[in-house]
């Protein structure tokens, strides 16, 4: 069996020298962005045409592609004249099919050169005859088709309007056609591709015994030992965390009990989601999860524990207080059905009294007797912040009046042109400025807490078990299990799939599936989930590792590219870097796709489906209520001892999961947990309660790949993509408004597309070396900078999207959008960033302010699918190794500065620690103060960041709506760059 690679055990000395070319050529060979990305090397700037377009990667699929679209044009008019019996003008056609067919010949005399030039490198290399034989076999594909379509254009370029029939012309394009219509480019992708923005409703709430039963699969015969309440699943397993905590409350009932009470905030969710040790690490949790931990911690203790699941009524006030101090009870079940928690309110002749609610609780049996108990229903003392508003107002009039000054503004065709976005920086930076002098001199000494307002759990002061009450007004039914059924469990699904299609007109798309993980979510957070490639072979690695020279001078000897058609490689899906599941062999560069999401309790599987290739690697991220600051922390000291084994030069042992995995985790792991921070300090800021919800995404090394006549030439590396295939969040105003529950949702959706540049830049940016991403909301600021009309798509003027340049694939899915009645934000034309070129757009439900925010490839149609870290997840097994020795040749390169910044990145990913304490942040709202340094400077800037939900509402207020959306946008931007120097000034 083919096992994973480590140094000690396989490799010579010179295989370990071209391993570490081999990182290094990744790294050179990239740039790096978002939700597609770009930061191409400064020498490639000016790269015409742009890097990721099908000219520069694939010129006689190019060319094909061409010749298609002309053929195709040709045979529609000949068919149009035949149906009025008019001879066609073809004329002009054909000559333009002459046109190409030239250049068909010369691209493909390139090709074919190529071909031949591959084929002699194998060979002196000494490749196992397995891997030529692929080649060869590749090389009388292409050649046989290349004839073909040599032969048949040259048939159609030639035929005399005068001279020839009809018919031989329509046999001519006949003939031609099958040989045109495979891809020649990587299948398009849409990232986060699902416009099904809002979850479904809950389910109707259960208050007959017999539904309640059903739910928990009992049929009233059950009995059980008490050894069965002491049995753990992967809800109640006890970690480290609750052993630790177990240990110091020295097992005593009512001590655990009242800590799992006092300290743990409650998040209104329904299903099992975090287990036990997760919950108590992150701090929060929904019913469910409380319940588990407290479980856990007694199980621990050996005290028999189990759940009770039933329907109670509550008193409304109560549930206010408990699901975020809000106004009036319909915020409250408004809250608790975004939650997905089954409910109604119950009123005796007035005004809502109760509200009945599907709940779960514990028993514990102490004392020989049952005790029930409910840790996860609490009471807040809520503490109002500092009157930012008030003190120091924001002139939302004078605001708006500088975006129009200087702006064109046509509302009957929906664009702006013209906005000043400088001065709209002046306003929030000399806003910002106000802020912080008011903090510092008025409150000197101030908590994030103290000028953001808190809250703090009452804590339960009954002197014994018997002492605690339950909550309830009544419990309408109930019953009780030693662990809950699978059925309530939220589980996560993750599919790779092989495809058929993208021939003949057909798109590219699922076909079957070769590996699959479906667990339950307890047994997944904290842990590092992954897609990866390895050779398949012996033979396979061989001929990856004979393109790296022995007498490497200069980071430019490396190659840009691999051949892919005779390269095999295995997919495999890893649990904190160990093998669950495989793929069979797939050629290096083959068009994948994966299929992720989650299993949702009472509902089915809602998942998103993208295209992968064969040989990226992808960290996949999850969060199900906030990400724990120990994941985190865990993740940092993961890469600080990477780090520490690359600069003591020890590569014993290390995985491509030790350091492309661990680069790539930081990312989508901090843009989860910075995302979830800033939004809690925004709504504690604004009167929105926030709760996120159960999310996911990934961050993924990628290729373009040059497809000839359906099988892949060769895979050039392009950088990272960060894709956030589902960010879902819990919000509610606190006074029920329903204009600032969308501004806010607005808000947030802009500050995360603005992320998606902001931490790929972090991660690999240096000193000297400034990394430039793209996301939505930089797209459309850039566009906005260059002059560009900024167009909001409504169906009332859907027709001006003719006058919008911008891919086949975005515009289809940008009509579905409108034909739904969503709202599409999207600028003129293709924005250049270093070398890559494509458009940003956004997509939002109007009625809630939710979307998603969106990539788009540029004119030429050419998405660029990611962009590759040089993380080579293409290498499998032999990624993350460095060399052991500067004294050879090859230490000329690999110990340059560019190497340096390579060994370095461990480390720059380890600001993943930074986002560790980011997240600490986000317990200002429970009291908390101790998480950061009483300095008032800190307090105003982190304030500082929640100004874009309070200028987004003053806009959305006062301003044209076409200015409103668009001042959104470039706050959102604005105030992620303050963001941005804010963590790097106070959290090192």
């Amino acid at each position: 069996m083919y096992t994973e690679f480590t140094t000690d055990a396989l490799f010579t000395t010179r295989t370990r020298r071209i391993i570490s070319a081999l990182v290094l050529f990744f790294f050179i060979f990239t740039f790096y962005s978002p939700a597609v990305a770009s930061a191409v090397d400064k020498a490639r700037e000016n790269w015409n045409p742009p890097v990721n377009s099908l000219e520069h990667v694939n010129p006689v699929g190019k060319t094909l592609e061409s010749l298609n679209a002309q053929v195709r044009e040709l045979k529609q008019t000949v068919a149009d004249s035949g149906e009025k019996g008019d001879r066609p003008d073809v004329e002009p056609m054909l000559e333009e099919i002459a046109t190409l067919a030239d250049e068909f010949v010369e691209r493909d005399e390139q090709t074919r050169a190529e071909i031949r030039s591959t084929e002699a490198h194998l060979r002196n290399e000494g490749v196992a005859g397995k891997v030529l034989e692929r080649h060869q076999a590749y090389k009388q594909h292409y050649q046989r088709q290349a004839d073909a379509v040599r032969e048949h254009v040259q048939r159609l370029a030639e035929w005399k309007p005068q001279e020839q029939n009809l018919d031989d012309l329509k046999t001519a394009i006949d003939d031609l056609q099958p040989y045109l219509e495979y891809p020649a480019r990587n299948p398009q992708e849409s990232f986060s591709n699902d416009l099904d923005f809002v979850s479904p409703p809950p389910r109707s709430l259960f208050t007959e015994q017999s539904d309640i039963n059903a739910l928990l699969n009992l049929n009233g015969d059950e009995t059980w030992s008490q050894s069965d309440f002491l049995e753990t699943d992967s809800a109640t397993a006890a970690g480290e965390n609750i052993e630790e905590k177990v240990s110091e409350l020295s097992g005593d009932p009512l001590a655990m009990f009242q800590w799992v009470h006092d300290n743990l905030d409650y998040v209104p969710s329904y299903g099992v989601m975090q287990g036990a040790d997760y919950t108590l690490a992150s701090g929060r949790g929904n019913a469910f999860d409380i319940s588990s931990t407290l479980i856990a911690m007694y199980r621990e203790a050996g005290i028999p524990a189990r759940y009770s699941y039933g329907t109670v009524a509550l008193p409304a006030e109560a549930v206010q207080n408990w699901v975020g101090d809000v106004a009036n009870v319909d915020a409250a079940t408004n809250i608790l059905s975004q939650g997905g928690i089954p409910q109604t309110q119950v009123s005796y002749g007035g005004a809502a009294e109760e509200i009945e609610m599907e709940h779960v609780w514990v028993e514990a049996y102490v004392d020989g007797q049952w005790v029930a108990l409910d840790p996860s229903f609490k009471q807040y003392d809520y503490q109002e912040g500092v009157d930012i508003e008030s003190e120091v107002p924001l002139d939302a009039e004078g605001l708006v009046n500088q975006l129009e000054s200087g702006a064109t503004v046509n509302e009957s065709e929906g664009w702006v042109q013209g906005v000043d976005a400088a001065s709209l920086q002046t306003e929030l930076n000399d806003y910002q400025s106000q802020v912080e002098s008011f903090i510092n001199n008025q409150h000197p000494d101030a908590t994030l807490g103290e000028v953001l307002g808190s809250r703090s759990i009452i804590p339960n002061e009954a002197d014994s078990l018997a002492a605690v009450e339950l909550p309830y007004e009544q419990i309408q039914a109930s019953a009780v299990r030693p662990n809950l059924p699978q059925g309530l469990f939220y589980e996560f699904r993750l599919q790779i799939g092989d495809t058929t299609g993208g021939q003949f007109g057909i798109p590219v798309q699922w076909n079957s599936l070769q590996a699959e993980l479906d667990r339950p979510t307890p047994e997944l957070l904290g842990k590092d989930l992954a897609i990866s490639f390895r050779p398949a072979s012996q033979a396979d690695e061989q001929a990856i590792a004979s393109y790296i020279p022995d007498d490497l001078e200069d980071p430019e000897d490396l190659p840009s590219s691999l051949p892919a058609n005779s390269i095999h490689m295995i997919g495999e899906i890893t649990l904190d870097g160990e093998v669950v599941e495989s793929t069979g062999q797939v050629t290096l560069g083959e068009a994948m796709m994966t299929r992720l999401g989650y299993v949702k309790p009472q509902h089915g599987w809602r998942k998103s489906e993208n295209h992968l290739t064969a040989g990226q690697y992808q960290a996949v991220g999850l969060d199900m209520q906030g990400i724990s600051p120990d994941q985190l922390e865990s993740l940092q000291s993961d890469l600080e001892g990477v780090q520490s084994k690359l600069e003591a030069e020890d590569f014993s042992g290390l995985t491509r999961h030790d350091l492309t995995g661990a680069i790539l985790q930081s990312g989508i792991q901090g843009y989860l947990a910075e995302t979830y921070a800033m939004d809690r300090i925004a709504a504690q800021s604004s009167g929105i309660i926030y709760h996120r919800s159960p999310s996911y995404g990934t961050f993924s090394t990628s290729m373009q790949v040059q497809y000839n006549f359906g099988i892949a030439q060769k895979v050039l590396f392009s950088g990272v993509v960060m894709d956030m295939d589902r960010i879902e969040s819990n919000t509610e105003s606190r006074e029920n408004c329903y204009e600032d529950w969308v501004a806010f949702n607005r808000s947030s959706g802009m500050r995360s597309s603005a992320y998606e540049h902001i931490i790929p830049e972090r991660l690999f940016s240096t000193e000297n070396s400034q990394a430039e991403g793209v996301s939505t909301a930089k797209a459309l600021s850039k566009a906005m900078a260059d002059g560009q009309r900024i167009y909001t798509l409504t169906e009332d003027n859907e027709e001006q999207l003719s006058n919008i340049t911008i891919d086949d694939e975005a515009r289809s899915e940008i009509q579905q959008a409108l034909s739904r009645g969503y709202e599409v934000t999207v600028h003129q034309k293709p924005i250049n960033v270093n070398g890559w070129e494509g458009s940003g757009y956004s997509i939002i439900d109007p009625e809630r302010g939710v979307g998603a925010y969106k990539i788009s490839g540029g004119v030429n149609g050419g998405v660029l699918q990611g962009i590759s870290t040089g993380l080579s997840g293409l290498l499998g097994g032999i990624g993350g190794f460095l060399e052991k020795y500067k004294t050879n040749q090859i230490g000329k390169v690999l110990f340059s500065p560019e190497l340096e910044r390579l060994q370095k990145l461990a480390g720059k990913a380890g600001t993943v620690g930074a986002l560790g304490l980011i997240a600490q942040l986000v317990n200002i709202g429970n009291g908390d103060a101790d998480t950061v340094d009483k300095v008032g400077q800190a307090s105003s800037a982190v304030f500082g960041f929640a100004l874009t939900s309070f200028l987004t509402s003053s806009l959305l207020a006062t301003a044209p709506a076409l200015l409103a959306i668009l001042g959104g946008i470039l706050i959102a931007v604005a105030v992620s760059v303050v963001m941005a120097q804010f963590t790097k000034r106070y959290f090192k």
